[in-house]
């Protein structure tokens, strides 16, 4: 299941995609283990493999490939290096023009957090988020982050939704006793859940 949805993800050639996949097969081998079919340790282990795994074939992959693909990957971690600067820097509000991807996102972020904290009782209202966040930052769009966006929109409140929704879903896939599927189809359901809640991350789903 993570392969076929990782080919998928590969085929957009979507870096926040990419970043999806990663999430999801990291925490693939901790879904298994809380499912009862491995244990904790094994599950580390495996996380470990893969994160070296996947180190030694980027590093592999941006020393021998073609000069255009290792300037290409390089902008592309320059970028997202950029936007993670932004993340961590005191400023929030900065010029919309001549930003990368993910330096707009990083941008959009920030300023949602900050405008959710400032209204964080009952938040400014569904169908607003675009246009506080344009007069905060000067961007035109949302925060790209459906967590954020609920917090936006509603406040606490918009947490507390998303806490409700997540234990509505986990008491129905840990149903103790009385399931009525088995391990593996658990963990296909538990693997697409994950999947869905990464892909709230990097995209808003209000």
């Amino acid at each position: 299941m993570v392969s076929v949805i990782l080919l998928g993800i590969i085929g957009t050639f979507s870096r926040m995609g990419l970043i999806l996949a990663v999430l999801l097969i990291i925490a693939n081998p901790v879904v298994r283990a809380l499912n009862g079919r491995r244990g904790f340790a094994r599950a580390l282990v495996d996380v470990a493999v893969f994160i070296l795994v996947v180190s030694v074939m980027g590093f592999a992959l941006y020393v021998w490939a073609p000069p255009s693909v290792s300037e290409y990957l390089g902008r592309r971690f320059a970028e997202v290096w950029d936007g993670l600067t932004i993340l961590v820097s005191g400023n929030s509000a900065s010029s919309a023009e001549h930003l990368s991807s993910a330096e707009t996102r990083a941008l959009l972020a920030k300023a949602a957090l900050t405008l959710a904290l400032q209204n964080w009782t009952v938040g400014v209202g569904a169908y607003q988020t675009d246009r506080v966040i344009f007069e905060y930052v000067g961007i035109d769009n949302v925060a790209h982050n459906t967590y954020l966006e609920l917090f936006l929109i509603g406040g606490i409140w918009g947490i507390l939704s998303v806490l409700c929704y997540v234990v509505i879903v986990l008491r129905g896939l840990w149903c103790g006793g009385n399931c009525q599927f088995v391990a593996v189809q658990r963990n296909t359901l538990l693997t697409l859940t994950l999947a869905f809640a990464f892909a709230g991350m990097f995209l808003s789903l209000t």
